[in-house]
């Protein structure tokens, strides 16, 4: 397949971290078994153990996210959303159902605070992405943009071990909750800095609105990464590009090296 973007018309390649380099989801799901493990390891058993219960919290986990989008239209019902933190209880809660001990708030509070430690410090990149940053690195600047908090942005790298990719230099976030993702300043900010046009820059990401959006009208080309595409598909929003891939590694297929 010949090359869709080449250097030198293309100068700089912004990602967005979480659920586009980190498997946020698989992160989590690894850092709660490792948690469950140091707190249950007593009764580990063919009747109870960690893993399953870790994919009870998942399959709950997945049926309130379903759940709270198709509640949004209604007011009555969008009260009933919990916060992030609060459906991690209940579902940490559903999952420990049927375990051997007492699951009393406090041990449900003491597993998510040790599951959320673990977490930070154990990132888990999707496959091929550190090989693939380090190939397009040869030929390309790299850069983040981001709604996260540059702190936690920076542990996260050094942790996943791609701080040699990325540093604070490259990493751009909103300076208030206003200038989050879509909105332009973000990435109007992260285009002079990097002192390029929005013609010489890709925008890869996973969220439409966010990143593919967002970096569109700016005027960049995008990338979406979307998992469940078994085929790369080409579309177009006004005069730029926008590439649809399944897995990050597909990136070398679209840039020149």
């Amino acid at each position: 397949m010949k090359p869709i973007f080449n250097s030198p018309d293309k100068k700089v390649i912004f990602f967005d971290l979480y659920d586009t380099l980190i498997d946020r989801d698989l992160s989590f799901a690894q850092a709660l078994k490792k948690s469950l493990e140091e707190f249950t390891a007593r009764w580990d058993s063919e009747a109870w153990n960690p893993t399953t219960s870790v994919e009870l919290y998942q399959s709950e986990w997945g049926k309130k996210s379903i759940s709270s989008k198709k509640d949004r239209g209604a007011v009555k019902k969008r009260r009933l959303v919990k916060t992030k933190a609060q459906r991690q209880f209940n579902c940490l809660r559903k999952s420990l159902t049927d375990s051997p001990f007492e699951v009393t708030d406090s041990f449900l509070r003491t597993v998510l605070k040790r599951t959320k430690e673990i977490y930070v410090q154990h990132p888990i990149l999707y496959p091929d992405v550190k090989h693939t940053l380090e190939h397009l690195k040869q030929q390309y600047r790299l850069a983040l943009i981001s709604n996260g908090k540059l702190e936690r942005l920076l542990e996260a790298l050094q942790h996943a071990k791609l701080d040699h990719i990325f540093s604070d230099k490259t990493i751009f976030v909103p300076s208030s909750s206003r200038t989050k993702k879509p909105h332009p300043d973000l990435f109007l900010k992260s285009l002079k800095t990097m002192e390029i046009q929005a013609q010489q820059a890709v925008m890869v990401g996973n969220s439409w609105n966010n990143d593919i959006f967002g970096g569109n009208r700016c005027g960049m080309d995008t990338v979406w990464l979307q998992p469940k595409n078994q085929k790369m598909h080409i579309k177009r929003i006004g005069r730029n590009k926008v590439i649809i891939i399944a897995r990050i590694k597909q990136l070398l297929t679209l840039f020149n090296s």
